[in-house]
């Protein structure tokens, strides 16, 4: 029953791997010819016609879906955060600024988000107190800081880096 149902999905899916099963499976050429020819075994061919395994660019574009989802609930959320924590009209130029470089100086930020400069400075304290910023390296003599947007790096990541 699961056998039929993953040879079923595997040949109504719509991706790269499906069109090339329903190439294979349509081609007047012998299995084993067709494994040899794209250096695989005939079990390797075999399990990717059934669907057991499937093309890394497959694999891959799914990984890249969840993470632009995951970008954009974050994008969507952080928003409403970000409004909230501020109470400023600035708070969407900070956002779009920080999801264009989700690790920074804090100088950087000042100097190039487009806010004025106190209420850049402000919403650096105020976001760092939220754990929306996370500092990566403190301030020093004439060093700035450097933060990070864990959320958004970790998402990009695939992993849990901050």
């Amino acid at each position: 029953m699961a056998e039929a149902r993953r040879f079923r999905d595997a040949r109504d899916e719509r991706s790269i791997s499906a069109a090339l099963r329903d190439a294979i499976h349509r081609s007047d050429v012998a299995l084993a010819s067709i494994a040899i020819q794209a250096g695989l075994t005939p079990i390797q061919l075999d399990e990717f016609l059934t669907g057991e395994q499937t093309l890394r660019s497959d694999i891959q574009a799914e990984e890249n879906l969840k993470k632009t989802r995951a970008i954009l609930a974050l994008h969507a959320s952080m928003s409403e955060q970000l409004a909230d924590l501020t109470r400023s009209q600035h708070a969407s130029r900070a956002l779009a600024w920080m999801f264009t470089k989700p690790v920074f100086q804090s100088s950087d930020f000042v100097k190039s988000a487009k806010i004025p400069t106190p209420t850049a400075h402000r919403f650096l304290a105020v976001l760092r107190e939220a754990a929306v910023l996370k500092t990566v390296k403190p301030a020093r003599g004439t060093q700035a800081a450097v933060f990070a947007f864990p959320a958004l790096v970790n998402i990009v990541e695939g992993r849990k880096v901050f």
